[in-house]
Order: C-alpha cells, then structure tokens, then sequence
C-alpha cells in the first residue's frame, strides 16, 4: 500500500499516540499531521531522522534524571555532580552536567 516515508506517516496516522512519544512529537506537533508531498519525502526522511533522534535523547534522558533524583532521594544523598556520576553508566558519564542540570529543572519545575 505505501512505501518508504509514506508507510511511516501512515503507520502515525493509523496508530494510537502517546504524548511523550518522540512520533507524537513530530508527526502531530511540529509536521500538523500531514503526510509530506512526495517530491520532499527524501529531505523529510533527514529532518525526521535528526528530529527523532533529538526528541528520543530528550526524553531518555528526562527518564535516566528521574530515576536518578529518585534513587538519591532514596538513600538520602544530597544532589552533587559526583552523587549523579555514580549513578550514571559509563557511556552517561560523560553528560554529567546535562544530567545535573535536567535534575535541578526538574526539582525547580516541581516546587513552582
């Protein structure tokens, strides 16, 4: 029935959403739920590639600092950078800062 993008796009159209969802994220909120014309499908492949990719690391990353925050409220650690670190895996660590930062908007977020 469809091919390439347009399978994609049909697969949203026909599937059910879940608003944190990085397909939710582009088909519905940044493309309005609208199937590309063809002749843009190869330069929309590249833009849904790059923007899943961001919008998938966004809310992996929001998940890993809600656990961490979790797990250090847990044991009863104070929030440090080095508190983090430890509970980030190896290939994470090095994001320590976005990490840390994400923990401290999350904390501001939830007092407001």
């Amino acid at each position: 029935m469809f091919d390439g993008f347009g399978a994609l796009c049909f697969n949203f159209t026909t599937s059910p959403f879940i608003p944190e969802y990085a397909e939710y994220e582009l088909f519905v909120k940044e493309w309005e739920g609208k199937i590309l014309p063809m002749n843009e499908e190869k330069h929309s492949i590249y833009e849904f590639a790059f923007l899943y990719r961001e919008k998938s690391l966004e809310i992996s990353r929001m998940r890993t600092a809600k656990r961490i925050l979790k797990e250090l409220r847990e044991e009863k650690k104070e929030l440090t950078e080095k508190n983090v670190k430890t509970k980030l895996k190896d290939t994470q660590k090095k994001y320590v800062n976005q990490y840390f930062e994400t923990i401290k908007k999350i904390i501001a977020d939830s007092e407001i």
